[in-house]
């Protein structure tokens, strides 16, 4: 059986394309691994710096993944297990625009190979992802679609069929990076 290809998300390197924050006091729960409802959508607006002319697009980060309701459901038909997609409301220029953000609600231990991925000297920063592609295996199918990696805060890797399903919506805003080619400073490149 040939290995599964995986590939981090990041959003397209353009400076028209705004990061978004949010500081709505609803999100607490969305800061650990756990299966969450909200009250409401969460508030989420374009965070600093605000480039002068925003283009808002089908992917941001705030640094947490935010889809536009088409690419949320293109991931949703998949049926992942483990993830959620938290609806989220953005408020911009007189108008409202749907999003959602990927929630981890169970982060997955023991995928990433931490003898040959590589961090920062203090261990706290990811610089280089290495798999164990033979524990992935051990997953049901659904839950490799979209793994939450427990061992790095934040950090998702997407199966190639999560990939596909993404770029066939005709999506813009965001970059697929195979996880043998990806480094902390790939958001640079």
């Amino acid at each position: 059986m040939a290995k599964p290809n995986y590939y981090v998300l990041q959003r397209a390197n353009d400076d028209r394309y705004p990061l978004f924050e949010s500081d709505d006091p609803n999100r607490r729960p969305l800061f650990r691994a756990q299966w969450v409802t909200l009250p409401a959508p969460l508030v989420i607006r374009l965070g600093a710096p605000v480039p002068d002319d925003p283009v808002l697009v089908d992917y941001h980060s705030m640094p947490q993944h935010v889809f536009s309701r088409r690419l949320a459901d293109a991931i949703l038909a998949l049926e992942p297990e483990n993830v959620q997609l938290i609806p989220a409301m953005l408020h911009f220029r007189d108008k409202t625009y749907e999003y959602a953000q990927l929630h981890a609600a169970v982060a997955v231990s023991g995928v990433l190979d931490m003898n040959r991925s590589r961090f920062s000297p203090s261990g706290s920063i990811l610089k280089s992802i290495s798999l164990h592609y033979d524990r992935i295996a051990e997953l049901p199918e659904k839950q490799r679609l979209l793994i939450a990696l427990k061992e790095e805060a934040r950090k998702f890797i997407f199966h190639e069929d999560v990939k596909r399903a993404i770029e066939a919506t005709g999506g813009v805003g965001f970059r697929f990076i195979h996880v043998d080619d990806w480094t902390d400073g790939s958001s640079f490149k």
